[in-house]
Formats: C-alpha cells, structure tokens, sequence
C-alpha cells in the first residue's frame, strides 16, 4: 500500500459489496444497512464507480470480470464477513466488552454494532490515508474510537493501544484480510500482541491464507492477473500457512485455535439456508477463532 493513498483492496472489497446490494440474490447476503454506510463514503460509492453500478449491464460486465478473474470471491467476501459478526456476536454474549479491529478498511461492522452496544468500547486501527476518509465520512462517537497506526513501520500495536479507551478491559480482536500482506515474523509480532490484549475472556479472530500443497497461499483458481493487480498496487501477498502448520505457529504466539471456518463451512451456514447452493464461492481464505493460551495453575 502507497503510504499517501487509502488501500487499494479496501476500496475494492467495498465496492464489491455495493454491488452485490444491487443483486437480487447476493443482497441476501449482505448485513443489514451495510449498503447504507458504504453509500455515505465517496471514496467508494462516489465517481466512475457509482455512477455506473446504478445501470444493469454494467453491474453485468462487472461480475463478468469477477468470473474472469476469480470466481466467487464476492460471495466469499460476504460470507466471510457474516460469519466473522457471528463469532463477534458470540464474544460480546460472553462478557468481552471491548472490540479491536485491525486494518478496519472500510468495514462497517464496528459503525453498525456500537450503537446496538453502547456499553462496548469500539476501536478501529488503520493506516492513516484509509482511515481519515472514513472518520471524515462517517464521523465519531462516544464508544467509538480510531486510531492510525501503520503495521508495517509503526511501533509494536501493543503500547499504542495501552493508552486507548477500555485498556484491561476483555477484548476480541478482529484481523480480516490483513494477515496475508504481512511478513511471517509481523504476524507473529501482531497475534502475540492481540493474545496479550485479549484477557481471560478475550478472543482473537483472524482470516489467513491456506497454503496448499504446491506451497502457493493464493486463492484457489484466481487468474495470474490478480497477483499482477496487488503487486501493481503495492498490495501483494505476503504470507500464509497450512492446516498442519497452523496450530505450532498459533502457540507460538500464545494463541490456540477453537474453530476453523473454511470455504466449505461459508456454504453450509451461509449460502445453502438461503438457497445459494448454486453460487460459486471462492476457496483459499479461511477465518480462525482463537483463544489465548492461559497459564496452568
């Protein structure tokens, strides 16, 4: 990512949302007023862009490049953020009364939920361009906090976010398609830094790359012109991992996993109860939930 440009893939994964709100069947996915949020960000709904989506055939060549370029990578953009509100959901039931989301782009989640949980304390972190668009778009909140840190050259997350609303306070961190732009050893330094945030009762939910036997971390039938895209804009992938490998890197980060959501889950939970078996659904990032490992008495 251009340290004075907003990211390029956030702005993508939003629009691609706003565009699956235009369709009959992808709008079932879609979480309630999301589309609503994202319409008030010009640096997504604004442009080419919006005015464009409004027309039918273009909506159309538009997900014919999907197919093109990587099939069902919307409907996993949707489900995957469905199935990452649920499990926050699940931490909020739970007691956790602090929410961190990491690399937040132009995610509407914490916009959404701080108002239904007044009592949590929401805290947004990003890289400075992305997030002064979407603080100037949609405005703060008492439990609503941003903070601009960059991953990459900015001090450990861990002292910046002692000094933020709630610190003590049981935490679920969210990572969403962040992890995959990040050296090994700045994973490993990020989770160890969510472990030791997350309390007794915190969690840390991750999505990461599945490296497949090949060695290759990439999304499963994607066109070699996506990894020509993210390296184009700065933004390519880094870092993943494999089923096997995951469960030693995790402790080492003082982390265990509690539940592995892949592709196949996505459509069990998501696509096949509302009738979208048929849809294609890309395969090659999964979401971890996790728990930090706690000291034996």
């Amino acid at each position: 990512m251009r340290a004075q440009s907003s990211s390029h893939t956030a702005r993508l994964v939003a629009r691609s949302l706003l565009l699956a709100s235009k369709d009959t069947r992808l709008s079932r996915l879609l979480a309630p007023q999301a589309a609503d949020v994202l319409e008030r960000i010009p640096e997504v709904a604004s442009g080419c862009f919006g005015r464009w989506v409004k027309w039918p055939w273009v909506r159309g060549l538009m997900f014919g490049i999907e197919r093109i370029a990587l099939p069902g990578v919307i409907a996993h953009y949707l489900t995957r953020k469905l199935a990452i509100e649920e499990e926050v959901r699940n931490a909020l039931v739970a007691g956790v009364s602090r929410v961190v989301v990491i690399g937040a782009g132009f995610d509407t989640l914490v916009w959404r939920l701080h108002r239904e949980f007044p009592e949590v304390q929401w805290i947004e972190v990003d890289h400075p361009a992305t997030q002064a668009i979407k603080v100037r778009s949609l405005g703060q909140a008492p439990n609503l906090h941003y903070l601009s840190h960059d991953l990459v050259t900015s001090l450990p997350l861990a002292r910046r976010l002692e000094q933020t609303q709630g610190h003590g306070l049981p935490t679920v961190t969210l990572i969403e398609g962040v992890t995959m732009y990040l050296e090994a050893e700045k994973v490993v330094e990020l989770l160890e830094d969510c472990a030791g945030l997350a309390g007794t009762r915190g969690r840390v939910i991750l999505t990461f790359m599945e490296m497949d036997e090949h060695g290759s971390f990439d999304f499963r039938g994607q066109n070699r012109w996506v990894r020509w895209w993210l390296k184009l804009r700065s933004e390519p992938f880094l870092w993943g991992i494999s089923q096997g490998d995951l469960k030693p890197f995790l402790h080492r980060c003082g982390l265990e996993s509690v539940r592995l959501i892949r592709h196949t889950h996505l459509r069990e939970e998501f696509l096949t109860p509302r009738g979208l078996e048929d849809i294609p659904l890309a395969e090659g990032e999964c979401v971890c939930v996790c728990h930090p490992i706690q000291p034996r008495a």
